[in-house]
This record gives structure tokens, C-alpha cells and sequence, in this order.
């Protein structure tokens, strides 16, 4: 079942992503996109982004990413508030609040193909789905 759905949603996007840069072609505009790397939001990072605002793992990068139309991120932590974790000698697993600092940091497509993303269970992914989706 979560494999068909993953796959869905995968799908979706990438055909969202053909759309726009067709549309780019049709129109002679050029598409943006911008590709980091890993973006963990939990642990230490939580009580600084608290104390900080959402958008102060981005604020020095926010005039090169304002120009982008793809911000692309490895989402490196689930977000959810699952009790049991797999026995791993390192879990991360986030509040689902904090998926502000994606939206403040013009994050608009993340990759959740990582070692973290299961830490926390298939509930934890399935929430991460939502919590992405809706935002």
C-alpha cells in the first residue's frame, strides 16, 4: 500500500516538474532549479531554529534561493511524534511544526530517501507524506 502511494506522489512530482520545464521551453523562459544536500532539522538544530525564527537556517541564502523555481533538499529526519524508534545507534525524528523551515527557506521539493526516514516506522513516513503535502 505505501509503496504504490510513494510512488504516486513521486510520480506526480516528476510530472510536475516535466510540466514546468516544458512549459519553460514553450515560453523560451529558462527554470531555476537549486539542489542541496541534506537538511536536518532536529536534534541541537530544533532549540536554535526556536530560539532564531523558522527562516535562520536560510537567512544568509535567501536572495540566491528567492530566484529559484525548484528548491530541491534531502529531508534528513521524519517529522512526527512516534514513541519507538528502530535500535540504530542514531534516530532523528522532528515535530511536524517545523516544516516551516522548509517553506521559510523556499524549499519546495525534498527528497526522503535517506537512512532517517524510517526511523521512526512506517507511521512516521506516512505522517511525513501529510505534513508535506499539506504545505
Amino acid at each position: 500500500m505505501i509503496n504504490r502511494y510513494l510512488r504516486s506522489k513521486f510520480l506526480i512530482i516528476i510530472y510536475n516538474i516535466i510540466l514546468l520545464t516544458q512549459a519553460s521551453a514553450i515560453s523560451g523562459e529558462s527554470v531555476k532549479i537549486i539542489a542541496g544536500g541534506d537538511v536536518m532539522i532536529g536534534s541541537w538544530a530544533e532549540d536554535v531554529i526556536r530560539s532564531n525564527g523558522w527562516d535562520y537556517p536560510f537567512v544568509h541564502l535567501d536572495t540566491v534561493l528567492m530566484g529559484a523555481d525548484i528548491v530541491f533538499a534531502n529531508l534528513e529526519a521524519a517529522f512526527g511524534q512516534e514513541d519507538s524508534s528502530y535500535e540504530k545507534a542514531y534516530t532523528f525524528q522532528v515535530n511536524p511544526d517545523l516544516v516551516k523551515v522548509l517553506t521559510a527557506g523556499r524549499i519546495n521539493v525534498v527528497s526522503l530517501a535517506n537512512n532517517h526516514i524510517m526511523d521512526f516506522g512506517i507511521g512516521a513516513l506516512r505522517e511525513t507524506i501529510e505534513v508535506l503535502g499539506q504545505h
